[in-house]
């Protein structure tokens, strides 16, 4: 892995579903699948499909994406 995208998945919760417990995003919604956890590349939660805010390839959380562009 390129030190690139190391450093844009530090601080990420790479657990997914079913083979770490279950996941859950802030809305509530049920991460089962490993594509459907975005996770925020700001604060590292879960996020799924729904809620993430996806600029340039980077996924943010809902609260993340208000503080970065308002």
């Amino acid at each position: 892995m390129s030190a690139e995208i190391t450093g844009q998945l530090r601080g990420r919760r790479l657990t997914l579903g079913s083979l770490g417990g279950t996941v859950r995003c802030r809305c509530g919604f049920v991460i089962t699948y490993p594509n459907e956890n975005l996770g925020c590349i700001e604060c590292g939660e879960p996020c799924c499909p729904a809620c993430a805010f996806v600029s340039e390839g980077a996924a943010y959380c809902a609260a993340c994406a208000g503080e970065r562009y308002g």
